[in-house]
């Protein structure tokens, strides 16, 4: 399937022309700029860039997942990966690149099998995967599962599958593939969730359970790491059961959430979450969300074998401007918001059943979706 179309579309038509630079500059409460794509049931933004490129995917009224592109100006670019029956992007950088997930169709050479993909700014679209994992065996082809692209252009991401050891893999802008596991036994997960401007690779890993794993951050220097060798920071709440890092930023500060068990009688049924903040020192601090605080565990789509951590529940940007997701006394997903000292506060689209923030750029401009009857469509909220 090929797919590719721009047209301008904004609900609101003058909205796209106030930056977020006028709204601050003039004192105002924070504005919510809601967009869908057209023909479309469901849009869901999931990542921003500084000069307010978006990336993300939306479904179709066919039910057809498709990427798309809104700049800054509120023009819509669509698009698909040549030959694909779904295409998923994830992360986009500075300078525009886009990794994502596209679902081979059931006439190529792996069918059905999910694999990663980059497009450049400019529409080219680079693919990766179909090569043999290396912690598997037969003629497998890896499932690629991109997390982030970095500026860089470097990716990371994850390859799970049921036989297979999940295992992590970073590749560089020339292509070069990398891959390592953390985890000793093909049952437990070694999962990535970020990766910063650094190259610094940030995530979780157990030889347990996936309840029982804790942080990791690995440099991304040298070798790649081992279960019995490499340097890696540990990324441990005291007294947590599990720790699972979702964001790191440029200076290295990390946001997440961990989980206590309330009852180890009846775990996991008694599990409590908690978000945090760990600062580049060490210093962690647990943030005072109001209400209930989701998992924010990765989980396996079992039919595409596609590994679901996006989009994550906590997320920071270079500011040290935390967003995320907690639920609500209408037992619904909503935002918050807390920079750096700063107070916690929350929010939502105006007229939304339920919003679920999904990235914050820079320039503290949040980026999500939200409920509005039987209609998914994103939100831009920019900041006061």
């Amino acid at each position: 399937m090929k797919f590719s179309s721009k047209l301008r579309y904004c609900l609101s038509p003058t909205a796209w022309l106030l930056t977020p630079m006028l709204f601050a500059a003039q004192g105002h409460k924070p504005v919510y700029v809601p967009f869908d794509v057209p023909d479309s049931v469901a849009t869901y933004p999931l990542s921003i860039n500084d000069k307010m490129t978006i990336t993300g995917y939306y479904v179709s009224r066919s039910g057809l997942t498709h990427g798309f592109v809104r700049d800054e100006e509120g023009l819509i670019t669509q698009f698909d990966v040549p030959g694909s029956s779904s295409t998923r992007p994830v992360s986009i950088n500075y300078a525009g690149e886009i990794t994502g997930t596209y679902i081979t169709s059931s006439t190529g050479p792996t069918p059905g099998i999910p694999q990663g993909f980059i497009r450049s700014a400019d529409g080219k679209i680079t693919l990766f995967g179909d090569t043999i994992s290396p912690y598997g065996s037969g003629n497998r082809p890896f499932d690629a599962n991109p997390v982030k692209v970095n500026v860089d252009g470097e990716v990371v991401g994850n390859f799970p599958y049921p036989n297979v050891a999940p295992s992590v893999f970073i590749r560089s802008r020339s292509g070069v593939l990398q891959a390592f596991t953390l985890s000793d036994g093909a049952e437990y997960p070694t999962v990535a969730t970020g990766l910063n401007a650094g190259g610094a690779v940030l995530g979780y890993a157990s030889s347990e359970s996936i309840l029982y794993a804790q942080g990791f951050l690995w440099s991304g220097q040298g070798p790649v790491p081992s279960p019995i060798s490499g340097t890696l920071t540990s990324i441990s709440v005291p007294g947590s059961m599990g720790t699972f890092p979702t964001g790191i930023n440029g200076p290295g500060a990390i946001v997440g959430c961990y989980s206590i068990n309330a009852n180890p009688m009846f775990a996991p049924l008694a599990l409590t979450y908690f978000d945090f903040w760990r600062e580049p020192d060490g210093t962690i601090t647990t943030l005072s969300v109001p209400g209930a605080v989701p998992s924010c565990l990765a989980s396996v789509n079992e039919s595409t074998g596609v590994t679901i951590i996006s989009p994550a529940t906590i997320v920071i940007n270079h500011e040290d401007t935390i967003v995320g997701t907690y639920i609500n006394a209408a037992n619904m997903p909503a935002g918050f918001i807390q920079k750096k000292n700063g107070k916690l506060r929350t929010f939502t689209q105006p007229n939304a059943s339920m919003t679920m923030p999904t990235a914050v750029n820079n320039r503290d401009v949040v980026i999500g979706y939200f409920a509005q009857g039987t209609q998914i469509k994103g939100f831009i909220r920019l900041p006061n």
